[in-house]
């Protein structure tokens, strides 16, 4: 093979290898993400959140067990959720969004945690909230 030819077939196989394979974007997937709690009390019994994201939230639902869920959208892409009853570290809430593929592009923030005598807690230290496919 001469140097001409080498260098060619170099060329063309870094082309290649630039065009990725053929594959485009993908499609939005349509789905639920979860909110998981960890928190460092076993009587806590209410708590605000924010959720915000690329898009807006479609629904939000409760977890399974005997919690009470109410929502408000603060913004297109913001939304507040309060969750109402035992709250112990696990899933608190679920929200619908446009494509469960960008789970990493939304957040999730507590703004205030309430216990059994419906005193805030003066600290969030030891609780986290995280949203999960």
């Amino acid at each position: 093979m001469s140097a001409r030819r080498f260098v060619a077939a170099l060329v063309a196989g870094a082309v290649f290898l630039a065009c990725g394979g053929g594959e485009g974007p993908t499609e939005p997937v349509p789905g639920t993400l979860e909110l998981r709690l960890t928190t460092p009390n076993a009587n806590d019994r209410a708590m605000l959140v924010t959720v915000a994201g690329p898009e807006p939230i479609q629904a939000v639902s409760g977890s399974v067990g005997s919690a009470l869920v109410f929502h408000g959208r603060v913004s297109g892409s913001q939304a507040t959720i309060a969750v109402f009853g035992p709250l112990t570290s696990g899933v608190v809430a679920r929200v619908g969004v446009a494509d469960v593929g960008r789970v990493s592009a939304y957040t999730v923030t507590i703004v205030e945690v309430a216990d059994d005598a419906n005193q805030l807690r003066p600290s969030l230290a030891g609780y986290s909230l995280t949203i999960v496919r």
